[in-house]
């Protein structure tokens, strides 16, 4: 486990090592983590550029390469997500306010895994949220990757 300190308060990051060798993972879901290993720590200090993708949604890439990417995205109140299927798992944790996806809640805390080959219906939120996304990049949400 490697300790890097970051950020102008000096906020401590931790980074452990990966766990699965890279030839057991999809080819872009191995590519993305050799292309991790090689990006600087975000500082908190550093402006942030948040996209749009969707009438009601901004997207803030953290790292994407060969579709596979790890980003913030913001839901405005009332707001939906165009449907959409998974080409590789999508890890979705959220951060703040709520999302629903179909007729299940998300709230702060909640984690949701979606299988590749699945479908997201439905996605809506009441409060508005912010969670974290790392999976394929897809539809509309692929406008944000460099």
């Amino acid at each position: 486990m490697e300790l890097t300190q970051v950020g102008p308060d000096g906020a401590k990051l931790y980074m452990r090592c990966r766990l699965v060798e890279l030839e057991r993972l999809p080819q872009g879901e191995a590519q993305w983590w050799v292309e991790a290993q090689n990006v600087p720590v975000l500082n908190a200090a550093q402006p942030r550029i948040w996209s749009s993708f969707a009438e009601g949604a901004d997207a803030l890439d953290l790292q994407t390469h060969g579709g596979v990417a790890s980003m913030l995205l913001r839901i405005a109140p009332g707001a939906q997500l165009p449907d959409h299927g998974h080409e590789l798992n999508e890890d979705c944790f959220m951060l703040d306010g709520d999302m629903y996806l179909g007729d299940v809640l998300m709230r702060a805390g909640d984690y949701q895994l979606a299988l590749a080959g699945g479908r997201h219906v439905g996605i809506a939120s009441d409060e508005g949220g912010l969670f974290y996304f790392h999976g394929a990049v897809h539809g509309a949400a692929s406008e944000v990757a460099p």
